[in-house]
């Protein structure tokens, strides 16, 4: 009903946006030039409703209008022999240097960056790095990847106020602050940034603590969440049980918290590292209002490196 509401106050008419649209008008991504051409792909239409095959390219061309004097089909005389991927593979690992430099990056994602997930943002800081013609180090092997490694993943909606980013450089780049802020999207700001030779400490190995913060639309109870929240962390122990995909276990997220503050419409939380295990920000909601939480907005303030 929310759907169907929306589109009659908008005023549009659904059943001529779905209707069949006639083939000769110029579609949204008719602007968009592939090379090949649109009465080609009419006839393709037609002749896949028809249930008729066009010949392979190879052996008949059907004038699509793809190739011309620049692009044209070439077709393997002879396979590429395993000695020579050998060597390919050789000359490729004699140009990966021994010795390279880690950029470490301090950073903040705010604002329309916040819905984007962790991996997404990864993919972000390599498609800038390939902007700016960086030279990024690569994995070594059969699926080669950029060397760039981020801390603890921040949760997918929350803003993040201070967290660190490794990229593994083979040589050293100028100016790697202002030559980032020129190119990232809005909501995605470098804080500082520090070149160093050789390597550094694992940003997840580095990591301490993790303090997040929780704002919320609306006034809530300080004094009995407060009273709620005393009386639950007074116990030696908290267990909670973690779903994931290999089953659930039994976690103790009692020895993770290291603090913790309620106001009137803003709660707070500090969680320890400890052997790489933490606690997650929807935990501690769940111990503050059971399946009832808020509306609110979130955001990882900080994540302490130790350097």
């Amino acid at each position: 009903s929310a759907w169907d509401d929306a589109i009659a106050e908008s005023g549009l008419d659904t059943n001529d946006m779905i209707k069949a649209k006639d083939r000769q008008i110029p579609l949204p991504w008719s602007f968009i030039h592939t090379g090949v051409e649109e009465n080609f792909l009419r006839e393709e239409m037609e002749k896949a409703e028809r249930a008729e095959a066009t010949p392979d390219c190879r052996t008949q061309c059907s004038a699509c209008g793809l190739c011309d004097k620049t692009l044209k089909n070439l077709i393997a005389n002879k396979p590429i022999k395993k000695t020579e991927e050998r060597t390919e593979f050789k000359e490729e690992t004699e140009k990966h240097p021994s010795f390279y430099y880690t950029l470490r990056l301090t950073l903040e994602k705010k604002d329309m960056m916040r819905y984007i997930s962790h991996h997404d943002f990864l993919r972000v800081m390599y498609r800038v790095c390939n902007i700016l013609s960086w030279p990024l180090r690569f994995t070594q092997g059969y699926n080669r990847r950029p060397r760039i490694a981020a801390g603890y993943p921040i949760p997918m909606g929350f803003d993040a106020g201070n967290e660190t980013l490794d990229i593994l450089l083979n040589d050293e780049v100028e100016n790697p602050k202002k030559s980032l802020n020129a190119v990232l999207p809005e909501g995605i700001k470098v804080i500082n940034a520090d070149i160093r030779e050789g390597k550094r400490s694992s940003i997840m190995e580095a990591t301490e603590e993790l303090f997040y913060v929780f704002r919320f639309f609306e006034r809530i109870d300080q004094e009995a969440l407060n009273e709620h929240l005393e009386k639950l962390l007074a116990s030696e122990e908290i267990w909670i049980e973690r779903v994931r995909k290999k089953g659930s276990k039994k976690v103790n997220i009692k020895e993770y918290i290291k603090s913790w503050t309620v106001s009137e419409k803003e709660l707070s939380v500090c969680y320890k590292v400890i052997n790489s295990q933490t606690g997650r920000p929807d935990e501690f909601l769940k111990l503050a209002f059971g399946e009832n939480i808020p509306y609110f907005i979130g955001e990882r303030k900080y994540a302490k490196i130790k350097e």
